[in-house]
């Protein structure tokens, strides 16, 4: 099945997300076209080339494929082909505003991200069907049992 997908490629959190989302449906289905908000920025040559396929994949737009977005809510109004529209929007607040409301009543289904954020989905009067999707962890970066030996004496702050 094709997919078409959109979101920001870069290091915000969207979009690490995005990337991260995008890189495990390409391993579940290769037929997924990309299609860039903003300029994509990535590490490694491995990661361009991978963008790079997946963008050419777009010039074939299956405009029957379902389509994800990791955006905004306030930016969820457009979307590609026509087939199902999933949107994975995050946000902080607990209330949205008129405009919001009626950017995330677009999607067909809405990814969120905990029950808490599906709560305030719900909450504001957003009537599409919504998922609780968990964002995962890279163990091999965040491993609590890795020993870190310090013998400087010097402590290392993580704020996320």
């Amino acid at each position: 099945m094709n997919i078409n997908f959109s979101s920001p490629i870069n290091h915000t959190g969207y979009g690490i997300a995005s990337f991260n989302i995008l890189k495990e449906l390409f391993k579940l289905n290769k037929d997924v076209s990309f299609f860039p908000i903003g300029q994509p920025n990535v590490d490694s040559q491995e990661d361009y080339d991978l963008l790079l396929g997946l963008m050419k994949n777009a010039q074939n737009l299956d405009i029957n494929a379902p389509f994800i977005k990791i955006w905004h809510q306030f930016d969820l109004a457009e979307h590609i082909g026509r087939g199902q529209y999933f949107a994975y929007p995050f946000f902080e607040l607990d209330t949205f505003n008129s405009m919001e409301v009626k950017h995330l009543n677009v999607p067909d289904r809405i990814f969120a991200s905990s029950e808490w954020a599906k709560s305030i989905i719900e909450n504001n009067g957003i009537n599409s069907k919504i998922d609780v999707i968990p964002l995962g962890v890279n163990r091999l970066i965040f491993n609590e049992y890795v020993q870190r030996d310090r013998s400087d004496n010097k402590y290392v702050f993580l704020n996320i």
